[in-house]
């Protein structure tokens, strides 16, 4: 609970003014509503002769609240909204932030379905509890307790009676509670997972359609709805019997007040005025306690949202220092590295040492599994040895590899590292100063001359992860981008595979002849690249 409390703290900083506004104009309609009580008490008594006054001015003076009830609820609703999505864009974007710096090792646990889940709906649900949920709570009992305070100043022994089913009520609240609460993760747990399994799925459409498991998805997808079904069942049953109970109370205090005020009227104890005071009356005593218990699903799925936002926050991030670039002819030292995923498993890599030298090519070859990706991870720092060390070094001095020297290692993975956008977006990733002579370079030197044929050439939109152009395409893009990084030393895993075998050639050649002071490592299972490269290296021998 107490990591509940501070992380709302945390996130209402700088909206606390406007969920105050939003609580202050609530309030100011609990006070227009009670006011609009007594007085059409005092003009049904004063129409029905039981008391003397101004009628007309009473009638203007209603007319006056009712105005202003209209006027603060369009005030309430306009507040509420742009608070709404002002509180949702900052939790996004604080928690977005938190996980882009988060360490790698930490951020791999989890499926990316079920962080957008938790990121946008979970989000959601916070917003609601703070903006909408919290106020309504503090003006619901606010509004509970002056209803019967001035119910108690018209008829102390009725007030007395319909408080008698009061604590029947903070039963069925908690009983509601306790099961809503649990039915309710289970809800989201099942969302989360239908979220990364169509996700998922839908990355891995060319796979799905080629081993013709398109019913096996949707038998996947069926199961987890299935699932899903179950909890919003229960809990729906859980609200449906609660609703019920809360019925069966508010109506019973209607019947009361009614008979009440019947044998007042019969006894001449009560008017005609009173009686449509106590009648509205009960509706603003009972109407707050059906919104706080209507609230608690709200209430217990934001609890829940925060939960699984905390979670998320609580991610460890990576140490950012003052950030290192070097400039002159970096060497890259690997010395005597070993690494294992686990304690307990075999070391992927093992003892391992390299010197690449500035403006050498460099094969990394081996199996499957003997730690060529690893190693691109201990150099990007994403991991860090299990012993040993990394480390790059200038004419300034030798400096250990860590997130603060990243910017040194400039990386390009076997495909799908495209961004939605247009291809000039995608290239000015790698520098956005540059300009169309050196977009033209760097894309001449990756064979991507093709891009100057499309119709829009450089300003060609593309979809997600590329989509509009065939996949050795996109490739020659990104490699085209990394050009344009300042790192001094490109690692470029299986780059290349999605490449015919003219274009790889051709591409190798130019790289060859503009590498320049560049260090370029290849993660590679070909042949024909090893033979290029001026070292290569056999992992896992």
């Amino acid at each position: 609970m107490k990591a509940t409390i501070q992380f709302l703290r945390y996130t209402s900083i700088g909206y606390r003014a406007r969920i105050g506004v939003i609580i202050l104009i609530g309030l100011f309609e609990v006070a227009f509503s009670l006011a609009f009580v007594w007085y059409s008490k005092v003009i049904i008594d004063t129409a029905t002769g039981a008391e003397e006054g101004n009628l007309l001015y009473y009638a203007i003076l209603l007319v006056v609240l009712i105005a202003l009830q209209i006027l603060f609820r369009l005030l309430d609703i306009r507040m509420r909204r742009m608070t709404e999505v002002r509180m949702a864009n900052s939790i996004r974007y604080n928690v977005f932030s938190h996980l882009l710096y988060t360490r790698w090792e930490e951020l791999s646990t989890m499926h990316s379905g079920d962080m957008i889940t938790r990121i946008i709906k979970d989000t959601d649900d916070v917003i609601n509890m703070m903006v909408t949920a919290l106020p309504l709570t503090i003006v619901a009992v606010t509004q509970f307790v002056s209803a019967v305070v001035l119910l108690y100043i018209l008829d102390p022994m009725l007030a007395i009676i319909l408080g008698v089913g009061m604590p029947l009520l903070g039963l069925l609240s908690k009983v509601y509670y306790t099961y809503m609460r649990k039915y309710t993760l289970q809800v989201k747990e099942s969302e989360s997972m239908i979220t990364a399994m169509v996700g998922e799925s839908l990355l891995n459409q060319v796979v799905i359609r080629s081993f013709e498991q398109q019913e096996n998805e949707l038998e996947r997808l069926d199961k987890l709805q299935s699932d899903l079904h179950e909890s919003v069942h229960k809990r729906t049953n859980v609200s449906i019997f609660a609703n019920l109970m809360m019925g069966l109370t508010f109506n019973g205090g209607y019947i009361t007040a009614f008979l009440w005020s019947t044998y007042g009227l019969a006894k001449q104890t009560v008017t005609f005025g009173m009686v449509t005071a106590y009648l509205q009356l009960v509706n603003r005593i009972q109407r707050p306690l059906f919104n706080l218990i209507r609230l608690l699903p709200s209430i217990v799925a934001a609890k829940t949202a925060v939960e699984r936002l905390i979670f998320l926050t609580g991610f460890k991030l990576e140490e950012h220092k003052n950030r290192v670039l070097l400039e002159g002819d970096v060497t890259l030292s690997i010395d005597n590295v070993s690494f294992a995923y686990s304690k307990e498993s075999k070391p992927v890599l093992e003892d391992f040492s390299m010197v690449v030298k500035p403006g050498t090519m460099v094969a990394l070859m081996g199996e499957t599994g003997v730690g060529k990706t690893t190693l691109l991870r201990l150099l990007l720092a994403l991991i860090k040895p299990s012993r040993g060390s990394i480390s790059i070094e200038d004419e300034t001095g030798r400096v250990a590899v860590s997130e603060s020297t990243r910017a040194n290692f400039v990386y390009v993975p076997q495909g799908g590292s495209l961004f939605s956008g247009s291809i000039r977006d995608n290239l000015l990733l790698g520098n956005k100063d540059a300009d169309d002579d050196e977009l033209a370079r760097v894309l001449g030197i990756a064979s991507a001359q093709f891009v100057f044929d499309l119709p829009n050439g450089l300003d060609t939109v593309l979809g997600e992860s590329g989509a509009g152009l065939s996949e050795g395409q996109a490739q020659r893009v990104a490699i085209a981008r990394s050009l344009l990084r300042p790192g001094k030393i490109l690692l470029l895993d299986e780059a290349t595979s999605a490449l015919d075998g003219e274009t790889e050639r051709r591409f190798l050649t130019n790289l060859k002849q503009e590498i320049g002071d560049r260090t370029v490592l290849f993660i590679t299972h070909h042949e024909d690249i090893a033979g290029v490269c001026d070292y290569r290296y056999d992992l896992g021998n």
